[in-house]
């Protein structure tokens, strides 16, 4: 944490503890950035530098969201052919070993599995409140091994209406009605500003992880504490 705010946070002075999921529990940019390093070394790709290639491909996942792979994957083969296929093989080759690589990579952020750990031993209740498709953002879950600490509480956006993903704390009022706790007894941690957003609209101590910025110094978008990395034991 920052300096003078890591004394003031209780790590167990909650008795609900929110997590987002991407960036906060789990290493989800850099498995992306990983992976996409692997794949743009394939050989039928020439002429320009892997950097180069990163660039290209991110223009097309600014557009369909990172999570539509086959779709920006269809996109940057044809782009680097020329040739206007549906499907493209060179598309679903580059798609296949993407995700190959992704799912070896991807891992907890540092420190996580003991800090889950501890809470679930000082009987805390966890909860994870994540914007994206239920099936995808368990299965992460389950091939980093957290799926266990959060059992029937895992709350994605796309299993609510449209206007209830984050940054609404209509998620977040879902869990304290069903763990039938108050605001004041929950902490929510997330890397986002949609997350400390939904916090601090819900009333709950929010917490921002990793580099997190707010230029404009808004109110709502100002988290109670600041986490540079999760600590070792708590």
């Amino acid at each position: 944490m920052r300096v003078g705010q890591e004394k003031n946070f209780d790590w167990l002075g909650y008795q609900l503890y929110l997590f987002d999921l991407d960036d906060t529990l789990l290493m989800t940019r850099a498995a992306i950035r990983a992976s996409w390093r692997k794949t743009l070394q394939h050989p039928n790709l020439t002429g320009k530098t892997v950097e180069e290639w990163i660039e290209t491909l991110r223009g097309f996942t600014l557009l369909y969201g990172t999570t539509a792979d086959q779709e920006y994957w269809q996109a940057f083969a044809v782009e680097v052919t020329g040739e206007l296929i549906k499907p493209h093989p060179f598309g679903e080759e580059l798609c296949r070993i993407n995700r190959e690589n992704y799912w070896q990579v991807l891992q907890p952020a540092p420190n996580i599995p003991n800090v889950l750990q501890r809470l679930r031993e000082e009987d805390r209740q966890l909860a994870l409140i994540t914007n994206g498709l239920i099936e995808l953002q368990t299965q992460k879950l389950t091939s980093v091994g957290l799926a266990d600490y959060f059992q029937d509480h895992v709350y994605c956006s796309n299993q609510y209406a449209w206007a209830h993903q984050k940054p609404s704390p209509y998620m977040l009022n879902q869990v304290l009605e069903k763990c039938d706790r108050r605001p004041e007894e929950a902490v929510f941690f997330g890397n986002a500003s949609i997350d400390v957003l939904a916090g601090n609209m819900a009333g709950v101590t929010t917490v921002a992880v990793a580099e997190f910025n707010n230029p404009r110094e808004l109110r709502l978008l100002t988290a109670d504490y600041h986490l540079s990395e999760w600590p070792a034991e708590i």
